[in-house]
């Protein structure tokens, strides 16, 4: 299996980095072009940080949380600053369960 690819900011890629991940460092302003490389990619985990997932458009964002190839996951910022989606909460929602 190939290593997965994160894309962030620099200090989270370093972190990823140490795990053996491959890294893509964005900055405001490229993540929209970073993500949809990913999702054309042959790659098989592509992991996103929060706080970037947070400047995709709803589309591309959904388009991302929802790819099965490759597989693809919104992870929380190593400062605990931004934290991914309540999938929980968006599914219920979508379904009609929300409370």
């Amino acid at each position: 299996m190939a290593a997965p690819l994160f894309i962030g900011d620099e200090a989270d890629a370093a972190a990823w980095r140490l795990t053996g991940a491959r890294v893509r460092i964005v900055g405001p302003g490229e993540v929209v072009r970073a993500v949809e490389e990913a999702l054309a990619s042959d790659g098989e985990l592509v992991l996103l940080s929060a706080s970037r997932a947070r400047e995709l458009p709803a589309a591309l964002l959904e388009r991302f949380s929802t790819a099965l190839h490759p597989l693809t996951l919104v992870v929380p910022d190593a400062t605990g600053g931004a934290q991914p989606p309540d999938l929980e909460r968006l599914v219920r929602s979508r379904l009609g369960m929300a409370s």
